[in-house]
């Protein structure tokens, strides 16, 4: 055997060892871009705000667009508002709250990814939500002399799967289980399940259009499904959605209330939409002088 074969041969095991190596580290990366919000049209994706990053968010509901010019189709019929910050712990903790005109809800959530979709491994992602909500209204007498602050509080708990499908298709199954302290009548459940889904489509660029679907398994509601259809403008530090939908309601256990939601057709159907910022908060360190 010549000298530089020899010589050689321990080089060609290293090279072989770093590339199977490389090739491991790019199979077992997390797949990105599932969803690029924390907060979907209705309710919340498994995107989880990075280490020490706030998320800025508002969220703006309009009348029905059947009202014609006469009403702008919609938009000068004010419906509801949300004013929310979303924080991030860890990679994987996510906390939030938020302020809705409907009713003066007070809210807040937390959100742990338990599991992160791999490009060559883990087909999927996980996560875990559990929500708070508190009634503020202020209702009329006698009313608000018998009903007490337990009564106003709302709680879900919610899990989230979710896949990407390639480079272009996003799609979310969420099952999660309501309980309002107060309903309106005693012929009303204190608790329900639900079941939220979201389609997405990355388009071209920083756009994505998206599909989400509502449904809660009640029957004492009359109109107990949400239908929001709309488009996504992305970028690395804002988003910006624009849909129409055929409910107003932004607290996560108001529909069981359902007077925000009516059926799913042309007259009633209105213009939304969210607005996000995320600021890092992370204090990055002066370089070093020369």
């Amino acid at each position: 055997m010549k000298p530089y074969i020899i010589v050689l041969v321990p080089f060609l095991f290293l090279s072989n060892s770093v590339a199977q190596e490389q090739k491991s580290k790019r199979s077992s990366r997390p797949v990105k871009y599932t969803f690029r919000d924390p907060r979907s049209y209705f309710n919340h994706t498994i995107y989880s705000i990075p280490k020490k990053n706030l998320n800025f968010h508002i969220g703006h509901r309009f009348g029905p667009i059947s009202g014609g010019y006469g009403t702008f189709f919609g938009m000068d019929d004010y419906a509801n508002t949300q004013i929310a910050l979303d924080y991030g712990i860890t990679e994987k903790l996510t906390v939030g709250i938020s302020r809705i005109r409907y009713h003066r809800i007070h809210d807040i959530y937390v959100k742990y990814l338990i599991a992160r979709q791999l490009k060559q491994g883990f087909p999927l992602s996980l996560s875990a939500m559990a929500y708070l909500g508190l009634d503020g209204y202020e209702y009329s007498s006698p009313a608000s002399e018998v009903i007490e602050t337990r009564d106003r509080i709302n709680y879900l708990l919610q899990f989230m799967v979710a896949r990407k499908f390639g480079r272009i298709f996003s799609l979310q199954v969420a099952p999660q289980y309501i309980h309002r302290n107060l309903v309106e009548s005693r012929n009303e459940s204190n608790d329900a399940i639900s079941l939220n889904s979201i389609f997405r489509v990355h388009s071209w660029g920083i756009t994505s259009f998206q599909l989400e679907y509502h449904v809660e398994f009640s029957d004492y509601l009359e109109n107990n499904q949400i239908l929001s259809v709309g488009m996504n403008f992305e970028t690395s530090k804002h988003n910006f959605a624009f849909f129409f939908s055929n409910a107003s309601v932004m607290d996560l256990t108001a529909i069981m209330a359902d007077s925000e939601i009516q059926p799913i057709a042309w007259e009633n159907i209105l213009f939304a939409f969210n607005i996000s910022r995320r600021f890092s908060l992370e204090r990055k360190k002066p370089p070093l002088n020369p």
